[in-house]
């Protein structure tokens, strides 16, 4: 009777988040509040305790501002399906409060007059633009790649006073790079368990794919994550030329094991970044035959599940469709309260 064993591992791909390297600023939001630059001009400020419901803010060029010597401005609704009620900055307020040398500070009250922000100050320089959310949102589209696969071991060796013998196949997925002409492609791949940045930015990208967050959470994460992978990218010094515009999945890879890739064009006029997120798979298939090669017994062991590639892009695609075309759904021209 002959044996034979096949081993084959594949890598699953999680194409999450992409962005390119870009200077940012230190901080975009505070503990009570983050602010979005949109792409018409407006800022928009997004209050954590008061998204569902209506309230008033003001802003001082004093942190201690007395409540009596403040002018009250109502909230406006967003444009996004759910109607978020939010702060702004308008022309006026903006010649008011944010065009001179000194700080300013928000102040907001809910819909019970109750103060839930008092003296945050607000920086229209730290902002979160819309390109920052478009960048999070172009997953997987800056550098086009497709899921391919190649035998990399395939071996028999005869067990030692046994008639046995031992089949060894190694079948390896990779990443194939569809070029663009007259570009080249140079990459970076870590096991996350080796690099603590790389394992921050996993992590990052595994929590907004599983849970839903508001607003305000939404954005500090997509913010957060695009800071990471920036410091990422900027401080990558070994790439590796991506021959035949191929790159594999390491040799030693096991199932489970989580694999950060970033991407690198270079078209001789741009440079382009693209990061991919792996986690490895083993399957292994046990086949017993007889002496007429027909199959007795077989075994699988099944493979560990990684997350469903339509749930990360399911979730790219809600937060770009909450974010990317924010704007106030009417121009603010109420009295100062």
């Amino acid at each position: 009777m002959k044996s034979s064993i096949s081993k084959r591992v594949s890598l699953g791909i999680l194409l999450i988040l992409l962005v390119s390297f870009i200077q940012m600023p230190i901080f975009a939001y505070t503990e009570d509040s983050i602010c979005l630059y949109s792409n018409n001009g407006e800022y928009i400020i997004y209050v954590k305790d008061v998204l569902n419901e209506e309230f008033e803010f003001a802003f001082s060029d004093k942190k201690d501002e007395s409540e009596d010597n403040l002018e009250f401005i109502s909230s406006e609704l967003d444009s996004s399906k759910d109607a978020i009620n939010v702060a702004y900055v308008n022309n006026q307020l903006l010649y008011k409060y944010f065009l001179e040398d000194s700080k300013s500070y928000m102040f907001v009250r809910n819909s019970k007059g109750e103060m839930v922000v008092s003296g945050d100050e607000i920086n229209l320089d730290d902002t979160i633009s819309n390109w920052i959310v478009d960048y999070v949102s172009s997953t997987t589209k800056r550098i086009e790649t497709k899921v391919d696969s190649e035998t990399l071991v395939d071996t028999t060796e005869a067990i030692k006073d046994t008639e046995l013998s031992l089949n060894t196949v190694r079948v390896a997925d990779y990443l194939e790079i569809v070029p663009k002409d007259g570009a080249s492609y140079e990459y970076y791949l870590v096991n996350i368990n080796d690099s603590s940045d790389a394992k921050a930015l996993f992590d990052m990208a595994e929590e907004m794919n599983s849970s839903e967050k508001d607003m305000y959470n939404s954005l500090v994460d997509a913010y957060d994550f695009y800071r990471q992978l920036s410091w990422i990218e900027g401080n990558i010094e070994d790439w590796t030329p991506a021959e035949d515009n191929k790159i594999y999945q390491p040799i030693e890879s096991e199932t489970g094991d989580k694999y950060l890739v970033i991407i690198k064009e270079d078209t001789g006029e741009d440079m382009t970044f693209d990061a991919k997120f792996m986690i490895s798979k083993e399957h292994d298939e046990l086949k017993y035959k007889n002496d007429l090669d027909k199959i007795i017994h077989t075994i699988v062991k099944l493979p560990v599940t990684g997350e469903s590639l339509a749930l990360v892009i399911g979730f790219v695609v809600v937060i770009a469709a909450i974010v990317v075309v924010l704007f106030l759904r009417k121009k603010s021209n109420k009295e100062s309260k």
